[in-house]
């Protein structure tokens, strides 16, 4: 209808003449927002994601001023360590699992190959053990493990140790000391360990103090002959007594 007498001035117009929701998508020009119209918890008010991405998830990069998407298979690298579990203790502890069973991880092949990372203080005169399970830590095989290892220590020389049948896979070329400075440390790589129909083996460096506080050093491997069934747990654990204190990890080496 059309204005009887004068035309009212012009006003402008205000928030409060918009009903909410009236404004869709398609009449805001491409440029209109910008990163002064975003508020500053437009990240941190969202729901957090508490494990690592996967491949597919996504990311916003400026491409040159350009934003872009990308997957996260593109940016998280490759051929590093994954830590998967660390387990720490002050006090005689008799025996360290990794299994899904009784510490919560799962060893299967999400990685082919698996890190153990030990550093410990065992009683003294024993001997660091490890063992394979096969129906994830309910029992372990106690029987046809066979190890060779080679070192030297600075009082002895050369030092070995091997066996071709015993009923766990030993870790070092001599009994280990247990006095508080007397530490053993050492690294084990385990391969395709989900892999049926495959012995699996170990294989395993490190340093250590003997029952006569003699500092040495060793190499070696070890396996398992007469069960070759995916191996989804491992027990770590000393001939007699306790490990005194100790720091043991576990990681998957990835592969990428």
């Amino acid at each position: 209808m059309a204005y009887i007498g004068k035309v009212p001035a012009n006003a402008p117009l205000t928030s409060s003449d918009i009903a909410d929701g009236i404004i869709s998508t398609a009449d805001l020009a491409n440029t209109a927002v910008t990163g002064a119209k975003v508020n500053a918890d437009v990240i941190s008010s969202q729901t957090a994601l508490a494990a690592e991405p996967a491949d597919t998830d996504e990311f916003l990069v400026s491409d040159a001023g350009v934003i872009k998407r990308i997957d996260y298979s593109l940016i998280k690298g490759g051929g590093g360590l994954v830590h998967i579990k660390t387990i720490s203790f002050t006090s005689g502890t008799s025996a360290v699992e990794f299994n899904d069973g009784s510490s919560g991880v799962v060893l299967d092949d999400t990685y082919d190959k698996y890190l153990f990372s030990l550093d410990f203080v065992p009683n003294d005169n024993t001997t660091p053990q490890m063992f394979f399970s096969v129906d994830a830590g309910s029992n372990f095989l106690s029987s046809n493990y066979n190890y060779t290892m080679v070192g030297r220590n600075a009082a002895e020389g050369s030092i070995t140790r091997e066996n071709s049948s015993d009923s766990q896979m030993e870790l070092t070329p001599q009994t280990a000391g247990g006095g508080g400075d007397e530490s053993t440390q050492m690294n084990i790589w385990l391969a395709k360990p989900a892999l049926a129909g495959k012995h699996k083996v170990i294989s395993y460096l490190g340093a250590f103090h003997n029952a006569a506080n003699n500092l040495g050093t060793f190499q070696g491997t070890a396996s398992q002959n007469s069960n070759d069934a995916a191996v989804n747990g491992v027990r770590f654990k000393v001939s007699s007594g306790n490990f005194a204190s100790g720091t043991f990890s576990m990681f998957g080496i990835s592969k990428g």
